[in-house]
């Protein structure tokens, strides 16, 4: 029986998307953006979502992948691929550590069995180096090799020549400076050269190097690298953060022919090859925009490429097809398109994105709006997939980007409506500011009439939102829509308020000494937390109940910004870099969320993944701060 729903659900989704207005299907097409893939998909880099441990050339799709064989006495264990996991038992452990946007210098830390080893690549031209270098000398042999192989289905093959690898066009060859050690029992089916992994291993394509030429090639790349982040001054380590983060998540994603940033590689496997979510691509964007404008171009308008029929930019969307149809997400597109154009300058990109950015703002109108207010909801759609977070409570909770958040646990859905009857502070916030915005792209593309309509919906917002400062607790808060009276609820995103221009400076500077300010509410030492450190429900910590998320934290900087809080902005900035920070120099980590408590992100009960690329939203807000963003 689940078959057969299954199988008529895929058929619904089928007719409803044909059926629907080619404008919001087609993907987004411009010559600039063209050059902009082809750009990115080239040279060596670490495009292979499955593994950290494989290099790839794009765009022949040609990889050099590291396996690793543990000897024992009476046992042989065979490593093929590693990710970050959260030690499993018998998974390897990766430190992350510098990568290059262009894949020209990676290096990580890599902790198997009894290998305990940094790996460092550098690219020099079309050619690469693989260096190996063991932290200890391991009791039972440890053989690592070097496989060839041509991923993604494309076209080409391989093979072993005496003690090189080459492809069939003669374009690489392979070579190793380390004596073989023949393993025909590897466990490998592609070409491939095993060397003893007891000291320093090198492998390259070109031409054989010597020890001392292929250190030489890696010495000069790495210090580019290093020259190139010095370049950021005192936030020279929240630019390497927060760049690393996002290029080990950076893949290629074959369905689509395009290079991506994904959130995190785990993720990817369980996605049917990628994983992309609203508001986290967006931020995504933003922080590729601090220097590289292409990844930064492309993970804006692949995340509007993603967009459903209605126009909508999904909650998620996965290459295995499941897409959320029911909802959307936090509107920032704007935020992300208007930083990346504040910065470069490049009227094509408005040109590209502004319609859908518009489709969407509109959507929000039609489909949330309840009573003069904007709320969070769920639209009755195609489910082939039986997701439970459907036309429900749950479901309208995903999509405002806070999963579990209190806010949202004691409302009823109304499943007439499709909302959840709360006038929320923050979604009204983010939809004022996202109209503002919009309304500047109109007026640098000369749309007059569409200018005119995005300000006045942000006046007939900004209206409706002055009604939700509660002067008994000189703030703005959240209004139960049926009912008009006050949520109690205190979250960061009470703070949008000043993001949309709503609040006078009178109101800001009442709301910031109400919260930031009060070690009571959302201030402290590690800040700031998703929920007020006086409710019930904060010393749990677990993910949306307590737990720092790095989207508020650059949210809320963002609006003290315009609220011109220049003290407020300081304080934040410092403990924001500071937090993310502490375990990336220690860990490797950029996580996903941190406590509020300990100001870690490996405590076992917050939930919390170890590299997730929006944890360099905290290193971009020191940037910010520094003017150098």
């Amino acid at each position: 029986m689940s078959k057969v729903i299954f199988r008529f659900g895929i058929c619904w989704l089928w007719l409803w998307q044909t059926l629907a207005p080619a404008a919001a299907q087609s993907k987004l097409s411009h010559p600039e953006y063209a050059a902009i893939q082809s750009k990115l998909l080239q040279g060596w880099n670490t495009w292979y979502n499955n593994s950290m441990l494989s290099h790839v050339h794009m765009p022949s799709g040609f990889a050099l992948s590291l396996r690793w064989k543990q000897h024992a006495k009476n046992q042989e264990v065979l490593l093929r691929e590693a990710l970050i996991s959260h030690a499993n038992a018998g998974a390897p452990e990766i430190l992350p550590r510098e990568h290059a946007w262009d894949g020209s210098y990676t290096r990580l830390v890599f902790k198997w069995q009894q290998a305990h080893a940094d790996i460092e690549t550098c690219s020099d031209g079309e050619n690469i180096i693989i260096r190996i270098t063991q932290r200890q000398k391991p009791a039972f042999p440890v053989k690592v090799a070097l496989e060839a192989s041509y991923l993604w289905n494309k076209a080409g093959a391989a093979f072993r020549v005496k003690d090189n690898l080459q492809t069939v066009d003669s374009q690489y060859t392979v070579f190793t400076t380390n004596t073989l050690a023949e393993d025909p029992n590897m466990g490998l089916t592609g070409p491939y050269l095993p060397v003893y992994a007891d000291s320093v291993v090198v492998f390259s394509t070109g031409k054989k190097l010597s020890f001392e030429q292929a250190n030489a090639v890696m010495l000069r790349q790495k210090q580019a690298y290093q020259i190139r982040c010095a370049a950021f001054g005192d936030q020279a380590k929240s630019y390497e953060a927060l760049q690393s983060c996002m290029a080990w998540n950076t893949i290629y994603d074959p369905l689509n022919n395009r290079a991506i940033s994904t959130v995190n590689r785990q993720w990817n496997i369980n996605r049917g090859g990628y994983g992309m979510f609203c508001w986290d691509n967006f931020f995504g964007s933003m922080l590729c925009g601090v220097d590289n404008k292409e990844l930064s171009a492309a993970n804006l308008i692949e995340m509007l490429n993603e967009r459903t029929p209605e126009g909508f930019v999904p909650n998620n969307s996965q290459g295995n097809g499941r897409k959320s149809l029911d909802r959307s997400q936090p509107p920032v597109g704007s935020l992300a398109a208007w930083q990346w154009y504040a910065k470069y300058k490049e009227k094509w990109l408005l040109e590209t994105v502004f319609e859908p950015l518009l489709i969407w703002n509109r959507w929000w109108m039609k489909n949330r709006l309840y009573k003069g207010m904007l709320c969070w909801g769920s639209t009755p759609s195609p489910n082939p997939w039986n997701d439970q977070a459907w036309h429900n409570r749950l479901a309208a909770a995903l999509e405002s980007g806070l999963d579990d958040s209190p806010m949202y646990d004691n409302l009823e859905f109304d499943s007439i409506n499709h909302i959840l009857p709360l006038h929320d502070v923050g979604l009204n916030g983010l939809y004022i500011n996202d109209c503002k915005l919009l309304a500047n792209m109109a007026a640098e593309l000369g749309r007059t009439a569409e200018q005119n309509e995005l300000l006045k919906r942000a006046v007939q917002l900004d209206k409706a939102l002055k009604t939700c400062w509660n002067p008994a607790r000189n703030m703005f808060m959240n209004k139960h829509a049926n009912t008009g009276q006050f949520s109690d609820m205190v979250t960061p995103t009470l703070l949008y308020a000043l993001l949309s221009g709503t609040a006078s400076t009178q109101q800001a500077n009442l709301m910031v000494k109400q919260t930031l300010e009060n070690p009571e509410v959302l201030g402290g030492e590690f800040i700031i937390p998703s929920l007020s450190r006086s409710h019930p429900e904060f010393p749990r910590q677990r993910y949306w109940k307590g737990s720092i998320w790095p989207p508020l934290n650059f949210l809320v900087y963002l609006s003290l910004k315009q609220a011109g809080q220049k003290t407020a902005m300081k304080t934040l900035s410092q403990k924001s870099v500071s937090l993310l920070l502490k375990e990336y120099e220690t860990k490797g980590f950029v996580s996903e969320n941190y406590s509020s408590i300990t100001g870690t992100g490996d405590n076992p009960g917050i939930k919390s993944e170890h590299y997730y690329f929006w944890g360099g939203l905290l290193g971009l807000i020191g940037l910010m701060e520094a003017g150098l963003y």
